[in-house]
């Protein structure tokens, strides 16, 4: 059955390969499809998650149960009326049926590099700094997430929190241990002392230094202080939106990607909130966009 809707929405995650392949067909058929209207929403991981969890099909209900792909399409005669249509299998089977275009004979390594290049890209465009923390459960890697810190709204913050990152001050967030786990609430690591939760290094608290930053969404990250101005190396990040933490908790950032893992640690075995298994940072750095 021949497609005839004259605006087509495409929406993907920048780093998958399958989201390049049809960026790559966009680019062909916005030549030869004078009559269609096609519009290219590319998003960050988290970003595209969230879209997705807050989609609705009339016919089908909530995206988020039956659509797995990380892009998606949509269609409507307007703007206004668009409704979920598939994913890259049924908007490049529809793309040749149409238009003929194929591009079975591109290697697959083309568009691997593609999404690596375009990720890349998306967080330089950014002018904020990122950083790579991954967990470990045992001797299990867990995977890992990748954050941006917006640099531009909290730039103290955000300096310090590399510090730790890096190990500048002979303190490092690698080899610690995450030791709270609050399901539907947030993973917290950070302490540099016992790994307890209970170590404060006072002479490096510093200041709040805004709370610009709200807890609106999952995957935001932010400094765990036990009082007005006592920010210092531990740090949560948010398994839900948190609403109630605004104003107290200094929020600097956000996971961009990963949010699989923290639903993985969100998971674990716990007594009084402390994982029954150590869970430790297995490597973290700041990755380097430029």
């Amino acid at each position: 059955m021949t497609v005839v809707d004259s605006h087509l929405r495409l929406v993907g995650k920048v780093n998958d390969p399958q989201y390049q392949r049809v960026r790559k067909a966009v680019e062909v058929l916005e030549k030869v499809a004078g009559n269609i209207d096609i519009q290219l929403i590319n998003l960050l991981p988290t970003d595209y998650e969230i879209y997705v969890q807050n989609l609705e099909c009339p016919e089908r209900g909530p995206v988020k149960r039956f659509h797995k792909e990380n892009m998606l399409y949509m269609t409507g005669e307007t703007e206004s009326d668009m409704v979920y249509a598939g994913g890259s299998t049924k908007f490049l089977q529809w793309a040749k049926d149409v238009y003929g275009y194929d591009d079975s004979r591109t290697n697959t390594m083309f568009f691997k590099r593609l999404a690596t290049k375009q990720f890349r890209h998306a967080m330089e465009k950014t002018g904020h700094k990122f950083f790579k923390m991954e967990f470990e459960c045992g001797e299990e890697s867990l995977g890992f997430v990748i954050v941006e810190l917006f640099t531009s709204l909290c730039p103290v913050t955000c300096n310090k929190f590399l510090q730790y990152v890096r190990g500048d001050l002979g303190k490092r967030y690698q080899g610690s241990t995450i030791h709270r786990i609050v399901p539907g609430g947030w993973v917290q690591g950070g302490d540099l002392l016992e790994g307890k939760g209970d170590g404060i290094i006072e002479e490096d608290c510093f200041p709040d230094e805004t709370f610009t930053v709200k807890h609106s969404r999952p995957g935001i990250i932010g400094l765990a202080s036990v009082g007005p101005h006592t920010n210092n190396s531990q740090f949560y990040i948010t398994l839900e939106a948190l609403p109630w933490l605004d104003g107290t908790k200094v929020a600097f950032g956000q996971v961009v990607e990963g949010m699989r893992v923290l639903k993985v640690l969100e998971k674990l075995e716990t007594v009084n909130e402390r994982p029954k298994e150590q869970v430790t940072i297995k490597s973290c750095s700041e990755i380097k966009t430029a």
